[in-house]
């Protein structure tokens, strides 16, 4: 024993000349044979990351040896270390696995005394208050590192989900960033299709008035996928209703005067897709707006890239459209089909085709609605012709389309 404390002072003298070269060496003896040499931690020369590290695997065989082992490196490591956090986090679950609850209590009390302010400690302590039963201290110590910073919302949130911990009982805990922890805690639910909490996440959400036009159309978009159609119109007709007035009561269709651009990605609003052979507008006319639609007449093309959907309760409706026309070609015009969303075969109406040229004119049609339809697309189409001279030139305009209970 003399000959190894001796080596080991020789070893020292050594380190000390060479500096932080030698505390590298000494960090990676240590990681490859930490039993043989941990006698370095006596002489503060160890990388205590390196030695956290080797006990957390030791923590992690969870055999009584192991967890008996882990501690004891680590009681080490905050003698040398007292003043860390982290360390004492470590410790602290280390105890904690090994069924030692007070000891390990009193070591994330320590811990959050000396990192009050870093969510890499108050994320630990929060789920070991969680797990311990402590279920305000846990949520409120997650809250404080949900305010801190985005980092760890998933792991967070994870630890809610498997307490049971809801978003109300979240934000009355005090967090300082309420919109953007709700909102966060609103997409976690979502991402994982857990429709009852993430109902539950917005209801918060919008009676706090922490509700913005993407959260709500992102929402919107994860009921449609949960087939709540019904639903998932409600919630886009509630944060749109003052842009289109009369919105799912009188008119279902929504920005029918194309007042506004349409908002990408938006489930209920007009989709507009691109083709190379169309040139697509908003065009102002003297009482409103209109679309105005240039086909190039360089294809034969089977178009139907303007559609908008909508929610309809069962009964009769009646569409309606202001159009005009200029030069339209070949023997397939432009028409207007009303159809089942999910399955064309339970309502499809189309108006007559469209082609040459005309001066403004309604056009309408009336349809029933049945209870099984749950969502029903409007779109402008036109079918591929067979003749040879079957490339489509001209210009068509489309101004108030409308979608009216009769």
């Amino acid at each position: 024993m003399f000959q190894l404390v001796r080596a080991g002072l020789f070893v020292v003298s050594l380190l000390a000349a060479a500096g932080s070269l030698a505390e590298i060496g000494v960090a990676t003896v240590l990681d490859s044979a930490f039993e043989t040499n941990r006698v370095y931690c006596g002489y503060f020369l160890c990388d205590e990351k390196v030695v956290a590290t080797y006990a957390y695997r030791q923590q992690l065989l969870g055999t009584t040896d192991s967890l008996r082992d882990a501690i004891g490196i680590l009681r080490g490591v905050v003698l040398r270390d007292p003043a860390s956090a982290e360390r004492w986090i470590d410790l602290g679950e280390a105890l904690a696995a090994a069924g030692s609850a007070k000891q390990a209590q009193s070591c994330i009390a320590r811990a959050v005394d000396l990192g009050a302010t870093s969510a890499d400690v108050l994320v630990p302590a929060g789920n070991f208050y969680l797990l311990a039963g402590d279920r305000g201290l846990g949520v409120r110590y997650l809250s404080r590192a949900l305010a801190l910073t985005s980092a760890f919302d998933a792991a967070i949130f994870s630890y809610f989900a498997a307490n049971d911990v809801q978003v109300n009982e979240l934000l009355k805990s005090g967090v300082s960033d309420e919109a953007r922890v709700a909102q966060a805690y609103l997409r976690y639910s979502m991402s994982r299709a857990e429709l009852s909490s993430a109902r539950a996440a917005w209801k918060w959400v919008y009676g706090h008035n922490l509700v913005d036009r993407k959260i709500a159309s992102d929402y919107s978009d994860f009921l449609i996928s949960q087939r709540q159609f019904e639903e998932a119109a409600a919630v886009w007709a509630s944060q749109v209703r003052y842009l289109s007035p009369g919105y799912r009561t009188t008119e279902y269709l929504y920005n029918a005067g194309f007042e506004s651009e349409t908002s990408p990605g938006a489930y209920f609003d007009w989709k507009i897709n691109p083709s190379e052979n169309v040139e697509v507008t908003r065009e102002k006319q003297a009482d409103g707006w209109s679309l105005r639609i240039v086909f190039d007449g360089l294809a034969n093309l089977a178009f139907n890239h303007i559609s908008q959907k909508t929610v309809l309760p069962p009964g009769r409706f009646r569409f309606g459209v202001r159009v005009k026309t200029d030069s339209l070609t070949t023997d397939e015009g432009i028409f207007f089909r009303i159809a089942d969303g999910e399955s064309p075969s339970r309502l499809s109406v189309e108006t007559a085709p469209l082609l040459g040229t005309s001066d403004w004119r309604q056009l309408q049609c009336s349809f029933a609605v049945s209870p099984d339809t749950r969502v029903i697309e409007v779109s402008v189409n036109r079918r591929p012709s067979l003749r040879f001279d079957n490339k489509i030139k001209g210009t068509i305009w489309i101004e108030r389309p409308s979608l009216a209970p009769l």
